[in-house]
């Protein structure tokens, strides 16, 4: 359950070492979220917001999650805060991001595709996979990314299963496996099946 989740949650896997600095992330392996590389520091004094965009939110660890994050690595002047946005309000939600200089925000059910009509810019992973996950506020300019490419990497990469000469089965075809057929695709897996294959989202890939 969601308490026995937070109480096993360890810090230290949403922290990532890099230029001597802990950065919390939500790509890990060796592709640090945007929305965190170069931004912070082991001690600040400039309160910056972050926030996750969803419907609902209250059963969302995110919050939890960061907080203990950004615990870990000094920086207590981050907040990290549940923003519950119904989907005819998900326009001004994301203005708001702007408005209120969000540095970034985390999006969830049932906004992760329609949210990208209203950013400024997608990223390639995300606009093969038609979601986003991640959004960086850059001066006002907002960014959309999914690192749950990066994720599914690093999962293999703790198990240490090797990419190269491997075969892979995808079981299902919805959101999950797009993302799994990505990363398999990109690391030039030499043989891959989708099953089902009647399902065009997965056999495009």
């Amino acid at each position: 359950n969601a308490n026995q989740r937070a109480e096993n949650f360890n810090p230290r896997r949403v922290l990532s070492l890099a230029d001597s600095n802990l950065l919390p992330c939500f790509a890990v392996r060796d592709k640090i979220s945007p929305l965190m590389k170069g931004d912070l520091k082991m001690i600040s004094t400039e309160i910056k917001n972050f926030g996750i965009l969803g419907y609902p939110v209250g059963h969302s660890l995110s919050p939890q999650m960061y907080k203990a994050a950004f615990d870990a690595a000094g920086l207590i002047n981050y907040n990290y805060i549940p923003l519950q946005v119904q989907a005819g309000k998900l326009f001004m939600a994301v203005e708001a991001l702007k408005g209120l200089e969000f540095r970034g925000a985390n999006v969830t059910i049932p906004h992760k595709s329609t949210v990208m009509s209203y950013l400024d810019a997608i990223d390639a992973d995300a606009l093969i996979i038609g979601a986003v996950n991640t959004i960086v506020n850059d001066g006002g300019i907002l960014t959309g990314y999914n690192t749950d490419v990066a994720g599914f990497l690093a999962a293999l990469a703790e198990a240490n299963f090797l990419l190269e000469d491997s075969h892979a089965v995808i079981l299902g075809a919805g959101g999950a496996a797009g993302v799994a057929a990505l990363a398999i695709w990109n690391n030039v897996f030499q043989f891959v099946e989708s099953i089902p294959k009647s399902v065009s989202s997965t056999t495009q890939m």
